[in-house]
This record gives structure tokens, C-alpha cells and sequence, in this order.
């Protein structure tokens, strides 16, 4: 299943450079049709994030609030596997999730504080991981073999995110910032995949 979401997520970003937004730009998250949308329902911008419009940010904002989201699950999954795995590896992993997402966090509000545009970094509601995180803590004494499969899954969606953003992003340096931080990501990729539960 995380094979599909992750086949639908990539093309959703293909997708979404083709589209457009209402005055002739790049769509973002509160724009993209959803479900409701195609229901004649208008949007509600405070509704959670879902992985379908995770996938489609192209404007500065929709991308800035999608980073910070899953800086903010990255960390909490991984404080929850130091405190909650006995696993030296998996604590090990997470130590380093934590070090990398806390100075990636801190990247983006500096790039952020630098833009053009007021952009402010706004995590949004995200049912997909709060989900995972409820499955994390649930997980007992099959806490660590969970923890390796929804890493591997939030970091395939997180470098979709990061490698659509930096080819068809509408802000310079949060495209830079994408492209760099893909590369950490592809890095984190292939240590969860290396995890041994």
C-alpha cells in the first residue's frame, strides 16, 4: 500500500506542474481538488493536510507549511522511538532524525525570514501521520519493525515533496533549499531502509 501511495504522490507532483491556480500560477494546497471539491464543496483551509494535497504544493507557502509538517512528524516519531525502542540502531536513527529535522526546521525559518514574500512556516493538520503516530505508540513490542516502515514511507513522500518543489517551485531560495534538503533526505532514505528492527 505505501508502494501505491508513494506511485500516487509522484504522479500527483508530475500533475500538479501542468495545473494552474486561478490567476495563471502554480496551484497550492487550498486550490488543488479534492474530493469535496469535485462534490461542488468549497475548500476549508483548516481542514488536515491530505496526502494528496501534501503532494501538490508549488507556491512558496503551500511548500513552507508542507516542510514544517513533516519536520514536526519526523521529530515527534523519532523522540517516540527514543524513548519507547531498546533497539541501539533505531535509537541511534532517531538521533540523528532529530539532529537533522531540528537544523532543517531551523533552515527554513532563516530562509523563509529572508524571502521576498511574508512567508511564516504553519504546520497544518496531517491525518496520515497523526495516524502514524498513533501506531507508533500502540505498537507495544512490535514498536521497532513499525517505526522502520513508516519511516521509509515519510521519507519516500517528503523527497517527492523536496524534488517537485525544486523543479517547479516559484521561490529561488526555497528551491535551493528543497534541492539541498532532498539530498539529506535521500541520505535518511536509505539509513531507514538499512534499519534492522
Amino acid at each position: 500500500m505505501r508502494a501505491h501511495l508513494v506511485l500516487a504522490v509522484l504522479t500527483s507532483l508530475a500533475l500538479a506542474g501542468c495545473g494552474s491556480g486561478p490567476d495563471g500560477g502554480s496551484p497550492d494546497i487550498a486550490a488543488t481538488t479534492s474530493t469535496s471539491a469535485m462534490d461542488g464543496a468549497v475548500a476549508d483551509p483548516n481542514a488536515p493536510v491530505t496526502a494528496e494535497d501534501a503532494a501538490m504544493p508549488r507556491n512558496a507557502q503551500a511548500f513552507v507549511d508542507a516542510v514544517a509538517t513533516s519536520n514536526g512528524y519526523e521529530l515527534e516519531a523519532a523522540k517516540l522511538a527514543q524513548s519507547m525502542s531498546m533497539n541501539p540502531g533505531i535509537r541511534n536513527y532517531a538521533g540523528m532524525i532529530i539532529t537533522a529535522h531540528t537544523a532543517s526546521s531551523a533552515e527554513l525559518k532563516a530562509v523563509t525570514s529572508r524571502s521576498a514574500q511574508p512567508l511564516i512556516p504553519a504546520p497544518k493538520p496531517d491525518a496520515e501521520m497523526a495516524a502514524d503516530i498513533a501506531a507508533l505508540k500502540a505498537a507495544g513490542p512490535g514498536f521497532d519493525q513499525v517505526f522502520a516502515q513508516k519511516q521509509v514511507a515519510a521519507h519516500e513522500k517528503v523527497l517527492g515533496l523536496l524534488q517537485g518543489y525544486a523543479a517547479g517551485g516559484d521561490d529561488p531560495a526555497l528551491k535551493d533549499f528543497a534541492a539541498k534538503s532532498a539530498e539529506v533526505v535521500t541520505q535518511h532514505l536509505d539509513a531507514a531502509r538499512a534499519l534492522k528492527p
